[in-house]
């Protein structure tokens, strides 16, 4: 679908791109058709969760990023392994660990999901070469490596220490996107040998190290194995090393950012990394933006808080009425915030800054 959507734009399409971001947990207007601002807000917020460019209008790559949201969510990108990672990662982030410390537990939390899917597990460790640089972290698969490098300069003591929620989870994320990078590696080698290609065509193809080869060869998956998975190993094989190959290499040395972003295999880890960000968000009170008629489990959650902290005595009705946007004034009024009475990002941080006091 390439249909751009903006502002103003009304029917079917809108009502479609309004569920998808209800499902997604960044709407929580009225399904009705109508691109108002909150659906603009809303598509606003899902761009920049997502790594696109946040403008608020639908085009191809937003369109393409809903899409890939709403397919399905094989392995590492299945609800069970997000929500059993972001257990795990959203203490270590949290700790008062040194930073050697902190790297292992939070790449134990994710390369533990890993193993119990069957994929070898890589080594990693922090990389110098990449301090100074945007790159928190990227999957390394070549002859001789099957690794993770990490930035070291956002685990210094002096600088996580002041980091806040999003930029924690936003750490989270990424050491998971990589993590899901080698799962689909060694899945596309897998879907590989189910076509037939023995462990040293897989080495010679893929360039992967020799062991990895001999363990994907060992157990081949294919469409009727594999539950449809083989069909998405595929596509990133093609993608990456067959018929797409010189175009995605052209587009990872250009240093495009938003036509890296659109590479299958990219918008397949990002996808991953942001349903990690959403999950993180709800483990730390960090939930979608709601006002005045909204309604829903996080106009609920929100009414038991301020209920908890005494600035909320009515109903939990899960219905955002005049009470409620009046509880959350008070709120804001009582910690020095912005007094609109939306329940937005900062206000979920400060709500769970206070419960974690």
């Amino acid at each position: 679908m390439a249909t751009i959507l903006k502002q103003g734009a009304h029917g079917a399409e809108v009502e479609q791109l309004q569920r998808m971001l209800h499902q997604a947990g960044y709407f929580g207007g009225d399904i009705n058709g109508d691109f108002e601002w909150r659906t603009h807000v809303a598509v606003t917020k899902y761009q920049e969760a997502a790594g696109l460019h946040a403008d608020g209008a639908v085009g191809a790559d937003t369109w393409a990023s809903l899409h890939a949201a709403a397919g399905p969510e094989t392995g590492l990108r299945s609800q069970e392994h997000v929500h059993d990672y972001v257990d795990s990662a959203y203490g270590t982030l949290h700790s008062s660990m040194d930073p050697r410390a902190r790297l292992d537990q939070l790449m134990h939390a994710s390369l533990q999901e890993l193993g119990e899917l069957g994929v070898p597990v890589p080594d990693y460790d922090f990389d110098p070469s990449l301090s100074g640089t945007n790159t928190l972290a990227k999957f390394v698969a070549s002859p001789t490596k099957w690794h993770i490098a990490v930035n070291p300069d956002r685990f210094a003591e002096n600088v996580i220490e002041h980091l806040n929620e999003q930029q924690l989870g936003e750490i989270a994320n990424t050491i998971y996107h990589e993590t899901r990078h080698c799962e689909m590696t060694f899945r596309e080698a897998r879907a590989q040998a189910g076509l037939g290609h023995d462990a040293a065509a897989l080495v010679t193809a893929m360039h992967i190290p020799q062991h990895i080869a001999d363990s994907a060869a060992g157990s081949p998956i294919t469409q009727s194995t594999a539950d449809g998975a083989s069909d998405e190993a595929i596509a990133g094989y093609e993608s990456f090393y067959g018929t797409g190959a010189a175009a995605t290499h052209a587009t990872y040395a250009s240093g495009d950012y938003q036509s890296y972003r659109q590479l299958y295999e990219e918008a397949d880890a990002f996808e991953a990394g942001r349903e990690v960000e959403v999950a993180w968000r709800h483990e730390g009170g960090v939930r979608g933006t709601v006002e005045l008629h909204d309604h829903g489990d996080d106009v609920s959650y929100l009414q038991r808080g301020l209920t908890h902290l005494g600035f909320f005595h009515d109903t939990v009705s899960g219905t955002f009425e005049q009470s409620t946007h009046d509880a959350v004034v008070a709120f804001q009024a009582h910690y020095n915030m912005h007094q609109d009475g939306r329940c937005g990002e900062l206000t979920w941080a400060q709500l769970a800054a206070v419960y974690s006091e």
